[in-house]
């Protein structure tokens, strides 16, 4: 299930709609019996059991190792009961669904659905509730075994491509890849995770190339696309290692977000508002962050760049920088043995500002220095990492100030001094006491902690921190509504515990 389809479930799912949307192709690796028993070819099949296959095969993918974890919306109904059910009748209201619905009642598919192996299903007072009958695995391999392809008319349908790459080879996902909302306009172009390598070694060495309806397709495998974009925009170090990330990654990732050595907070306290840009973002227990909600702000981070030798005195860009913004001291991301680093702001530079960082810094080791804007692609993909580690140490803060051990453990707690919050080490001299900047330590970048001050203290000034943030421009804070957070509910209340195994 893609999380479009939990957003048209408007009054249960808090999700929105990711910049890409994964078709319901079964993962071939669980074929279920329900679906093989309907597996006869095409021509032997009547109307009604290509529809009934195509729903059991949708239902099917949506608890596949391929889907589940990665659909935020139906993880938190997988994991709400320790019992993992889950109410069909949720399931059969998806959007890819509905035209199912208007053929077959749930009762019917439900029936079709005891044969499968991958699903069972159980029925409590008269209503019906299905789950996997094996915990989720990840999935190996996916990345190799995983295709682009370029060339599509903008116009066709999921199913339509789904039906051609089914055609070739058995896939487990078929991602159409779109652009940034509202719009989400198709960009002619999909990533295709066959099941067997064998079938992407195929699918390259195909001659002549794949055509669509006459119109050859660019065909690559997904890590020469992301080499290819690496390049093309000129990237390195941790730019190109941002850029693959961001070719990567899921928008939710059960196996990476999921973990349990977070405090939960109390589902009485209000959730934590990370602000962002002037944006609110809700976060998470596991200190994730909707990443569709990240705003994009141009010219808020700028490059510096040169040919030194002897490394770079992050203090010295942080102090030269810091009246760029009036009562403002930015933010140095540099990692050692770059020729480049970046300087992060809380509001975007005008031209006239980035001039006066160029006459603030002119050299670094006696070497002229550059100023200049980043890439589009490359600030937005920084600024989604910012937030997202920011988010992340104001709930390990949390954790912190409950008296938990958090992500860092108990030797977080105290003033920061030290090992600091989260058990960080060998930080220089000059780091804040509240550990708001990030620093070079020993050769490895670490991230900021969000901010407790309101961005107008200056480095070295000292004050009594409140009990509560107070609201900075990229801080978290109480008492602003939101999402509420998932409960687990309380094993007296589970549907369909009686079989539970």
């Amino acid at each position: 299930m893609s999380t479009e389809d939990a957003m048209d479930v408007a009054s249960t799912s808090p999700q929105n709609v990711p910049a890409e949307v994964a078709t319901a192709v079964p993962d071939t690796t669980t074929a279920s019996t329900a679906v093989r028993e309907v597996a006869m070819d095409d021509g032997e099949l009547t109307e009604e059991q290509r529809t009934l296959r195509k729903a059991l095969r949708q239902i099917e993918f949506y608890f596949a190792d391929s889907n589940l974890p990665y659909d935020k919306y139906l993880w938190s109904l997988h994991s709400k009961l320790p019992t993992h059910y889950v109410a069909l009748s949720i399931v059969c209201s998806f959007k890819r669904m509905r035209p199912y619905m208007a053929q077959f009642s749930i009762d019917y598919l439900a029936e079709k659905l005891k044969d499968s192996q991958l699903l069972e299903v159980d029925k409590v007072d008269d209503s019906w509730h299905v789950r996997r009958k094996t915990e989720p695995k990840e999935p190996v391999g996916v990345w190799e075994r995983s295709l682009y392809a370029k060339g599509f008319p903008t116009d066709i349908t999921q199913e339509e491509l789904e039906d051609y790459f089914q055609n070739f080879a058995a896939c487990n996902e078929v991602r159409m890849r779109r652009g940034d909302p509202p719009e989400r306009a198709f960009k002619g172009s999909v990533f295709v995770t066959f099941t067997e390598q064998e079938s992407l070694d195929a699918w390259i060495k195909q001659q002549p190339p794949p055509k669509y309806k006459g119109v050859d397709l660019l065909c690559m495998t997904k890590e020469e696309y992301c080499h290819m974009k690496i390049k093309e925009k000129g990237l390195s170090g941790r730019d190109a290692q941002f850029k693959r990330n961001d070719i990567a990654r899921h928008k939710f990732d059960a196996f990476r977000n999921n973990q349990p050595d977070v405090v939960m907070r109390s589902a009485d306290k209000p959730p934590i508002v990370y602000h962002f840009h002037g944006t609110d973002l809700v976060v998470e227990n596991d200190g994730s962050i909707d990443e569709s909600k990240i705003p994009f702000v141009p010219h808020t981070i700028v490059k510096f760049h040169g040919k030194w030798t002897t490394g770079v005195d992050v203090m010295a860009i942080k102090d030269a920088c810091k009246g760029v913004i009036e009562n403002y001291t930015p933010f140095v991301d540099y990692y050692t043995g770059n020729d480049y680093g970046c300087v992060y702001f809380k509001r975007p530079l005008t031209e006239d500002e980035l001039r006066s960082c160029g006459e603030r810094v002119t050299t670094i080791d006696g070497k002229p220095v550059k100023w200049d804007w980043l890439q589009e692609d490359v600030e937005k993909a920084r600024q989604i990492a910012y937030a997202k580690k920011q988010a992340k140490m104001i709930v390990q803060r949390e954790s912190n100030r409950q008296g938990g051990r958090g992500r860092g453990g108990a030797r977080g707690r105290g003033r920061g001094r030290g090992r600091g919050r989260g058990g960080f080490s060998g930080a220089r001299k000059g780091t804040r006491d509240d550990g708001s900047d990030a620093m070079q330590v020993e050769g490895n970048y670490k991230a900021p902690e969000a901010r407790v001050e309101d961005g107008t203290q200056q480095s070295g000034d000292k004050r009594k921190r409140g009990v509560e943030p107070d609201g900075g421009p990229d801080v978290g804070v109480r008492g602003i509504s939101g999402p509420p957070v998932i409960k687990k509910a309380k094993s007296e209340s589970e549907p369909a515990g009686g079989s539970a195994a």
